[in-house]
């Protein structure tokens, strides 16, 4: 995940396109620029999720979940 937000989006998008085809895996233009977007904005949303998570005070224990 780290690398997928460390990285820019016109880069994911070239290897995409570029690089998958030499792995055998062939991509058009528009479904690399949609699998990259979508593997962005996921890794993006996780990291969201992740940080809300932990800013969530876990209390003292005396209350209990019906």
């Amino acid at each position: 995940m780290e690398l997928i937000r460390s990285t820019p989006l016109l880069i994911q998008i070239f290897f995409l396109y570029f690089v998958f085809p030499s792995f055998g895996i062939v991509l058009d233009a528009f479904a690399a620029g949609v699998l990259a977007l979508g593997l962005h904005y996921g890794a993006y949303c996780s990291e969201v999720y992740r940080a809300g998570l932990e800013g969530v005070n876990r209390g003292s224990g005396k209350h209990r979940w019906p």
